[in-house]
């Protein structure tokens, strides 16, 4: 009977600690992560554009990320699951209006390369773009503001 009681205690024991524990999974390999950053940039002035909408697809995969550009220009962001060879698709979008100037869409292509991995956390999978790119915004014709015909009679 306290075979039977201790065995029971135990279950119980194990059962609330399984599911209640923040330990992480200990099987399989660890995920891998690819960080980018970079800097968008006006083309003209070379000056730092902050509120950039950046929209990021991976080729043939349904991944979408989107995120902006700060106070600097800069961005980063991480990708998991990724492999040798994938290609980032990287849409650059004025969406502030006139508020930092008014600027064309850029498309941007990043190859994830065998030689942009580093040890990062003692995984070799992890990785990052050595030196960080910066995207280049022309800036957009300024449209006259049309001229109002006035009679002076």
């Amino acid at each position: 009977m306290k075979n039977n009681t201790f065995k029971f205690f135990l279950a119980i024991l194990g059962f609330v600690f399984g599911f209640s524990s923040n330990v992480a999974a200990q099987y399989g390999a660890p995920p891998s992560k690819f960080r980018i950053k970079g800097y968008v940039l006006s083309e003209k002035e070379n000056t730092p554009l902050k509120n950039i909408k950046l929209n990021i697809n991976k080729k043939g995969t349904t991944y979408k990320k989107s995120l902006t550009s700060n106070n600097t220009g800069e961005f980063t962001f991480n990708i998991y699951d990724y492999e040798i060879g994938d290609t980032l698709f990287i849409t650059a979008l004025d969406i502030d209006g006139d508020t930092n100037g008014s600027f064309q869409q850029k498309d941007t292509i990043i190859n994830i390369k065998n030689k942009d991995l580093i040890k990062i956390n003692d995984h070799y999978l992890d990785g990052e773009n050595k030196a960080p790119f910066s995207i280049h915004l022309k800036s957009e014709a300024i449209k006259p503001k049309s001229q109002k015909k006035t009679d002076n009679k």
